[in-house]
């Protein structure tokens, strides 16, 4: 837990993070004060910086217009405070009066300041415009829309293949093909290389032995039993089906023990960190077992008694369902 504020309104690790010098990442969650440290971190570098810095040396950029607005309102809020409290001190009224000229603004404004005062050199049209959300959404539906018409009119191998996508993923209709098409490109575009990354992904799925994809489904079957372990064992003596369905969880693999804390540990894998288990783990054959026999159990049920007792355990069948068709793909 964070210790209490002090009477400066920061946390010891706001003040960490207003004080620190040189590339720094701070990492914090919605409503953690972070645009209040921001707007202490650049009066820190107006005012103790030694020579102090000035508003004309400083960029703050946010990803979006409202954030930028906030900013910029309480960072000039709190430069009247120090004028009222020292009228005197005429570098308060300095900084105020830069304010207007100031780098406070979203990252792409900052961006196409840029581009406009270097324009020749890129060889632009120093009239370009950032599109908005609105017309970025218009152009990438209509461009989505041409290219899917010329592979509705085409008979290459291509063309068939985004047809046949169609007809078997989408019922026949791309609207839903359009959307996760457009939630990929909007995804990839937020990666530092995002042409290498749709290669990788592609090369991925190109593989006749989808490694990575059988690791990633284990895992995902084991964070399931793991959630489901200790709520079955909560369970078990008001829900007979919960008894059942615990037994049958139980043999999937070294589970740990519910009620006892997991023998996982955290280790950094690349930028991620991911958990590992020194203890062996379940293969795809006994994962598929146990969960035929979970969907095995949801077709027996006591008599006039399957909707109470369904209403606890119903979301284990939906998930195995789901793990058994992605085992199945």
């Amino acid at each position: 837990m964070e210790p209490p504020r002090t009477q400066d309104s920061l946390t010891p690790s706001q003040r960490q993070a207003v004080a620190a010098r040189g590339n720094v990442l701070v990492m914090a969650g919605a409503g953690t004060g972070k645009t209040h440290t921001l707007v202490e971190r650049c009066l820190h570098c107006l005012c103790s910086e030694q020579p102090p810095a000035s508003l004309t040396e400083i960029l703050v950029v946010t990803f979006t217009e409202a954030a930028a607005a906030e900013m910029r309102r309480r960072l000039r809020e709190q430069l009247e405070e120090k004028l009222r409290a020292a009228p005197d001190e005429p570098r308060w009224a300095e900084q105020l009066a830069l304010f207007d000229t100031a780098h406070i603004g979203t990252l792409h404004g900052f961006c196409l300041k840029l581009v406009r005062e270097h324009f020749h050199e890129l060889g632009l049209d120093p009239q370009l415009a950032v599109l908005d959300a609105g017309e970025a959404r218009l152009l990438a539906d209509e461009t989505l829309g041409e290219e899917l018409q010329e592979h509705y009119a085409g008979q290459d191998e291509l063309a068939e293949a985004v047809q046949k996508l169609i007809r078997i993923y989408g019922g026949g209709r791309d609207q839903a093909i359009r959307q996760l098409v457009l939630r990929l490109h909007h995804y990839a575009q937020t990666r530092p290389d995002a042409d290498g990354w749709l290669a990788r992904q592609i090369e991925k799925f190109a593989s006749p032995a989808p490694d990575e994809w059988r690791a990633w489904l284990l895992d995902g079957i084991r964070a399931w039993r793991d959630e489901w372990l200790p709520v079955l064992e909560k369970l078990k003596n008001e829900n007979e089906k919960a008894t059942e369905l615990l037994g049958i969880l139980s043999r999937l693999g070294n589970a740990p023990v519910p009620g006892v804390e997991s023998s996982l540990r955290l280790e950094t894998i690349g930028a991620q960190r991911r958990p590992y288990n020194h203890v062996p783990q379940f293969n795809r054959e006994q994962a598929a077992e146990i969960l035929e026999q979970i969907i095995s159990a949801d077709g027996n049920w006591p008599a006039r008694r399957k909707a109470a007792l369904r209403k606890t355990v119903g979301e284990i069948f939906c998930r195995c369902c789901v793990f058994a068709f992605a085992r199945r793909c």
